[in-house]
């Protein structure tokens, strides 16, 4: 036990070992002096956190586009990819457009459930569990935040209405973005804060690739709904139109969420600001070589750096496959 409690008969003096306000102290700053335990429960706090908003904004436009499609939504080829995203199964479903809508409303909502292995409940759990682990590491305020979250989460029926959950899911991804912008406003930027940003870096790029994948090589029905569904879960629908002022075209897509270093969401940025924060790890001073993570992170910059764009360009464009085999080669590699 932590604490160990003697009852007496009476009221006893107060007794402290600590230093009195009034007396001497040794100013002391966080430093190297954190433990690994430490840096891990802020690593998967990062994971967890960031996993949660990636399936929250995956669920909340397959969600938006249910209810805007109603019973025609089983025809709906976009919604099929986005099972696919959120490693989904639809399950029996019985003839006819109604039957295949309430088999798309039943898996979709099933992601809410408590039992749901993968389910936004149980990611959430992995967070909050990490998040308890480092509280002595996270400032009041964005352990509130945490802590609404986890209240918004309960109070939520398993599993709600689609308009429910939709409706839900916007608060979740705020108060998300709450927390982390609170951590990143008030925790010391030291080793425990990059290894919470490292966290949610290295998962959302994971995400970002995998999307890009099913959107770009691996879908059944490419087009304007799924690229548009591509840019409102990176938050780039609007970036997109004041850049272009035009139609979704894929090269510009690909462009803005693969290379552009000044896009936050793109994987050009996330690489490189995953490896500014690993060189800032300490390193053994006895060696004037790269560490094995170093080496990861450089080696995925330059394989982003020397991709062969134009070929990259026929991806989007009707031809031989050879443009989608580059990559989805690519991708895979930068996953890897």
């Amino acid at each position: 036990t932590k604490d160990v409690w003697v009852l007496a008969e009476s009221a006893q003096p107060h007794v402290s070992l600590l230093r009195q306000a009034h007396g001497p102290i040794v100013v002391t700053r966080d430093g190297a002096d954190l433990p690994s335990r430490v840096a891990d429960n802020l690593f998967w706090l990062g994971r967890y956190g960031e996993r949660y908003d990636s399936r929250g904004r995956l669920l909340r436009e397959a969600l938006l586009r249910l209810l805007e499609r109603g019973e025609g939504a089983g025809e709906d080829g976009c919604l099929e990819d986005l099972l696919i995203a959120l490693s989904l199964e639809l399950g029996s479903v019985d003839a006819g457009p109604r039957g295949r809508y309430l088999a798309l409303r039943r898996a979709f909502l099933g992601v809410f459930d408590e039992q749901n292995d993968g389910g936004l409940r149980e990611i959430f759990a992995g967070m909050l569990r990490n998040g308890r682990a480092v509280r002595d590491h996270l400032g009041d305020e964005s352990f509130r935040v945490l802590n609404r979250l986890r209240e918004s989460l309960r109070d939520l029926p398993s599993p709600p209405s689609a308009s429910a959950g939709r409706k839900a899911l916007e608060e979740h991804l705020t108060l998300l973005t709450a927390f982390f912008g609170l951590c990143n406003e008030t925790m010391p930027h030291h080793y425990g804060w990059r290894f919470l940003d490292i966290g949610r870096f290295v998962e959302r790029v994971l995400s970002t690739l995998t999307m890009l994948e099913l959107v770009f090589v691996k879908t059944e029905h490419p087009g304007v709904p799924l690229w548009e569904v591509m840019l409102a879960t990176t938050d780039n629908l609007t970036a997109y139109r004041r850049r272009y002022r035009s139609a979704l075209h894929p090269n510009a897509i690909l462009d803005l969420l693969l290379f552009d270093e000044d896009n936050p969401r793109s994987v050009g940025y996330l690489l490189r600001r995953l490896r500014r924060q690993i060189e800032r790890l300490p390193h053994p001073k006895s060696t004037p070589y790269r560490s094995a993570e170093e080496r990861l992170i450089l080696e995925a910059q330059t394989t982003l750096a020397l991709a062969d764009i134009t070929t990259l360009a026929e991806a989007t464009t009707e031809g031989d496959g050879k443009g989608q085999r580059a990559l989805g080669k690519l991708l895979r590699r930068l996953r890897r």
